[in-house]
């Protein structure tokens, strides 16, 4: 009996291609996102953002805010291994990564809140009334 094996890497010249167009419109799928991945709700009075950090405790999560931008971080320390311990495989992201999400100018900065539950971190953006635009004379 012969065993027939497959590669991934034996792809035709038009999938590498349409890889090649689609990453144009796949920016926001990067490294971070599927480290981190997120949902941004948008409701009558606020916006809602909701990512998912299994496993990541409240002390190692940050959330910030300048410039209209919504800064989610998190930093998981290495963990350390016994001297008995032998590591066959590891998997587990240890780091830090983050994530960046542009706020628009109908949030109000002043109330925004966080919290984490079940893993998942959920941040609520009440909305104001848009600022009218400002006419500036010409002289």
């Amino acid at each position: 009996m012969r065993l027939i094996t497959t590669s991934r890497n034996h792809r035709s010249p038009l999938s590498l291609l349409d890889d090649f167009v689609n990453s144009f419109y796949n920016d926001s799928i990067t490294n971070d996102s599927r480290l981190m991945p997120i949902d941004v709700l948008e409701y009558e009075d606020k916006f809602v953002v909701k990512a998912d950090m299994p496993g990541v405790a409240k002390e190692n999560l940050k959330v910030t805010l300048k410039s209209g931008e919504l800064l989610i971080e998190s930093c998981e320390e290495k963990q350390t291994v016994e001297d008995k311990e032998v590591v066959h495989h590891s998997e587990r992201f240890i780091g830090c990564y983050q994530r960046i999400i542009k706020l628009p100018e109908t949030c109000d900065d002043e109330k925004i809140a966080a919290k984490l539950e079940n893993g998942v971190l959920t941040v609520s953006i009440p909305k104001i009334e848009p600022k009218p635009r400002k006419q500036i004379t010409i002289e």
